[in-house]
Order: C-alpha cells, then sequence, then structure tokens
C-alpha cells in the first residue's frame, strides 16, 4: 500500500502539497537558526564580521571602524597616523562624514578645528611621533556610505560603511 492509499481514508489528503510545504517550512526553520547566528557574528553591527581596519598603502593611516551600523547608535573610529617630524598632524573626514555623523567626542580632543566643502579638518598634537585619536560619532541616516580619511603624512584610506535603520 502506497502513502497516497492510507491518506485516502477518513479525510482525503494532498499528500504532495503536504510534503512541498514541509520542505518549505524546513527551509524556513534553517534561515530563522541563521539569523540570529549572523547577529551574533557582526553582520548587522558590532562583531568580528563587521570589524574592519582601512589602512594607507604607506601603512602612515589607518583607521578601525564597524563596516554595518546602526542608525543612532554611536559608532567608534579609532584613527592611528604616524606622524615623524611633525608637530601638528591635520586630520581630513570627507564632507559626507560631516553630513551623515553627530559627532559625540573625540579622544584627545583636537588643538583646532575647522569644518567646510572640502570636509572636516582636525588638527592634533601627536605624541612621540605617532597619534591615536578615538572619535565616537552617532549615524544620522541609513544607506551605503563611501567615507574618505586623509592626512598630510599620508594617503587617503577609504572607509565604506553599511548603515542599517
Amino acid at each position: 500500500m502506497t502513502d497516497d492509499h492510507v491518506r485516502i481514508y477518513p479525510v482525503r489528503e494532498d499528500m504532495r502539497f503536504q510534503t512541498v510545504t514541509w520542505t518549505v517550512e524546513r527551509v524556513a526553520w534553517a534561515l530563522l537558526a541563521l539569523v540570529p547566528l549572523a547577529a551574533v557574528a557582526g553582520l548587522f553591527s558590532h562583531g568580528p564580521l563587521s570589524n574592519k581596519t582601512a589602512e594607507a598603502a604607506n601603512s602612515a593611516l589607518s583607521v578601525e571602524y564597524e563596516r554595518f551600523q546602526r542608525m543612532t547608535v554611536q559608532a567608534r573610529f579609532v584613527v592611528r597616523v604616524s606622524s615623524i617630524g611633525t608637530e601638528e598632524v591635520r586630520l581630513r573626514l570627507s564632507p559626507p562624514f560631516q553630513r551623515i555623523y553627530d559627532i559625540q567626542s573625540m579622544q584627545p580632543e583636537p588643538v583646532r578645528s575647522s569644518a567646510g566643502g572640502d570636509g572636516l579638518d582636525l588638527y592634533f598634537r601627536p605624541v612621540k611621533g605617532e597619534l591615536t585619536a578615538v572619535i565616537w560619532a552617532t549615524p544620522r541616516e541609513f544607506g551605503n556610505f563611501k567615507l574618505r580619511g586623509e592626512s598630510d603624512v599620508s594617503e587617503a584610506v577609504n572607509i565604506p560603511v553599511l548603515i542599517y535603520p
């Protein structure tokens, strides 16, 4: 006796439809299990998949950041500049950075700063020929953005960021 014969009495069942439904259900279970794993791994924000370091070709400038961010959640940018022999280091952040982010705090505080059409210029005094600055900023917009950071002693660094709503 086949399974189709067993399913006729007392109620007729469409077994082909039932097996397709079971398959779809199992695939949905697998997808639902993958979503929390992706979140823990950092696909939606904080985590190993999100952490990224962008470095200039001459290694004089590097930026650590999270490539997956959430709108209204503070993001951290750690900027390292090797500035041997200079008294003041200029860090320029591109105009999209200025437009997209509200800067909450910076450590250390810049000596001076200016904003214009070219972006946000921050001037720091390096300690022992190296600058490490931490910028905490909150995104105001969501989307896929290509930010840039540059310094007088280095080439520009591209900082691609995806900000979720």
